[in-house]
């Protein structure tokens, strides 16, 4: 589907990979999507529908005169980033695959991938850095989907941890022998909250749950923020993905509460947590500014 129009125009080829769903788009160098096409994330041969997908988007943009600068994925985790290999656990078709070179051969550009959550924290730095003093010294992106993840900006950089795989905020453990998550232990933060989670705790699809789940939802997420909040010195969290926009007010307001509950330390009176600015196209805009940073903010924490 093409969401605007444009010619001679300078923009990025945007893949954002989920457990639930795939987009690609293209996002021009000011920020604006495109083009923009979603499928359902197939139980199997997930590279070909992907590539389909990739292959209807570069038609588009050479039939509207648009210049790929570069190509940006992001994708949920874990993952080997410098080796462009990724193992999502949500996605078991993928054990080990090599989609930063399977991406280079399909589209002929440079191929930057990272976490999905990294992504959107990308995103939201990318909306702000008009105004300076909008950009916190510290801020972090929480992604509330099939899984929970989340990015950390320090100082304009994205922080990578020793493997790349920082920002695992849905393992960390919320609920002692809690529910028994995807990674082997129990009690995590993505095992009560991600859309799977929320589905077999009520039998239903996520997007049915009743004000009372989408509360018990926020209150385990903003538990786990204030924790995460102490150890990195950060009162600036925005949150995204289809789980956390879908349960709206009732769960933001919820994460709020009991974040600022748990949070006692006085540096972190003013935690504030937030919806993403691009809303469900953050994703997208999260893919393409990893194209971005990857030039403009090459070291790395």
């Amino acid at each position: 589907m093409s969401v605007g129009t444009a010619s001679n125009v300078d923009a990025y080829l945007a893949v954002d990979i989920g457990g639930t769903k795939i987009s690609v788009g293209v996002v021009s160098t000011m920020r604006t999507v495109l083009y923009e096409s979603r499928i359902l994330t197939p139980p199997i041969n997930v590279w070909g529908s992907l590539a389909e997908q990739v292959a209807n988007a570069l038609k588009w943009s050479a039939r509207n005169g648009i210049s790929l600068l570069s190509c940006g994925v992001g994708c949920g985790g874990p993952m080997r980033v410098e080796d462009g290999v990724v193992s999502p656990l949500h996605i078991p078709d993928w054990r080990n695959f090599s989609l930063v070179q399977a991406m280079q051969q399909l589209t002929a550009l440079d191929v930057i991938l990272e976490n999905d959550a990294k992504a959107l924290v990308l995103a939201e730095h990318w909306s702000r850095e008009q105004n300076a003093a909008a950009v916190p010294a510290v801020m972090m992106s929480v992604l509330v989907s099939t899984g929970v993840g989340a990015g950390v900006m320090a100082g304009g950089k994205l922080m990578m941890g020793r493997t790349g795989n920082a920002g695992h905020i849905g393992h960390v453990i919320v609920q002692e022998n809690g529910n028994m998550c995807a990674c082997g232990a129990r009690g995590c933060l993505e095992a009560h909250i991600s859309g799977p989670a929320i589905e077999r705790a009520i039998g239903a699809a996520a997007s049915t749950a009743n004000v009372h789940t989408r509360v018990v939802a926020g209150t385990l997420l903003g538990q786990a923020i204030a924790s995460v909040a102490a150890m990195m010195d950060l009162t600036d969290v925005t949150v995204g993905g289809s789980v956390a926009l879908g349960f709206g007010k009732e769960f933001l307001e919820a994460a709020q509460a009991s974040a600022r509950q748990h949070a006692g330390l006085s540096f972190l009176k003013d935690l504030t947590i937030s919806a993403v600015a691009d809303r469900s196209l953050a994703p997208l805009v999260g893919a393409a500014a990893l194209a971005k940073y990857s030039v403009e903010h090459a070291s790395r924490l």
